[in-house]
């Protein structure tokens, strides 16, 4: 049995994360609408609509839900349905999350022309992911008034952070080889590199922080206190890197070899 705070430490805890979340819905909902130009130009026809950009909208609008459904959890009073409102906001961040590396993996698999070598080791990889990303239950807590992570080991929690730090990683390693293994130095190649490094350093950072407060295992808040964060950061940066490159306009050979498959 864990070793956890006193019931006082876990209800002030409580309090700093319902503040933290609302702090990271205002963050959230500003993304949803600093983006929408872009998101009604793609609704409106004016951007022809290849499905990675359903990936996009999804993983941007999923991530924005799912703030919106936590907060909920956590201003509720009275006893509710845990598990109920837990697996919608489950399956949307978690979805927010996988998503957010799906996007980056896509433009890796692009990088490098679709080869088999490359994408079918990426894709396992992804679906393992996705596995590991829908085992999680939550309940009623009658100490901290609020909805908890129970029913899943927190190493099993921790996992899902373990694993996405990882993924991202050989994500992050495939795309620089695959810049340095095509040549030149274009513009395009400097923004693709660049992106490809900035966002492994935000996801891992952001992930590790709640991998960390899951195997110290201080109590049940403190376990989740930073995945919110964590999905949020890995979902901005991932969409926004996403439309700086689908926005990006040249007429160079390499950018049809890339933003086909993008845009």
């Amino acid at each position: 049995m864990p070793n956890w705070s006193d019931p006082a430490e876990i209800v002030r805890d409580a309090g700093i994360f319902q503040k933290f979340c609302l702090a990271l819905l205002g963050v959230s909902t500003w993304e949803v609408f600093a983006q929408l130009p872009f998101d009604y130009s793609m609704v409106t026809g004016q951007r022809k609509a290849r499905w990675p950009l359903i990936i996009y909208l999804y993983c941007k609008y999923s991530l924005w839900f799912a703030v919106i459904g936590v907060n909920v959890a956590l201003n509720v009073t009275s006893k509710v349905d845990c598990q109920s409102l837990y697996v919608f906001n489950q399956f949307a961040g978690n979805t927010a999350i996988g998503s957010a590396s799906t996007l980056l993996m896509l433009r890796t698999i692009a990088i490098w022309s679709h080869k088999h070598a490359i994408t079918i080791p990426l894709v396992v990889l992804s679906l393992g992911q996705w596995a590991i990303l829908f085992h999680v239950k939550s309940s009623w807590s009658e100490v901290s008034h609020a909805c908890v992570v129970t029913g899943t080991k927190p190493a099993f929690i921790d996992l899902i952070y373990l694993y996405t730090m990882s993924f991202d990683f050989v994500v992050m390693v495939a795309s620089v080889v695959g810049l340095l293994y095509t040549g030149g130095r274009s513009s395009l190649w400097i923004l693709l590199f660049k992106q490809g490094v900035v966002y492994f350093v935000v996801a891992f950072t952001a992930n590790l922080i709640p991998a960390v407060f899951l195997l110290l295992d201080l109590n049940p808040i403190m376990n989740i206190m930073f995945t919110i964060p964590a999905a949020t950061a890995t979902s901005i940066v991932a969409c926004r890197s996403f439309v700086s490159l689908t926005d990006y306009k040249s007429t160079e050979v390499y950018v049809q070899c890339v933003l086909c498959h993008l845009s």
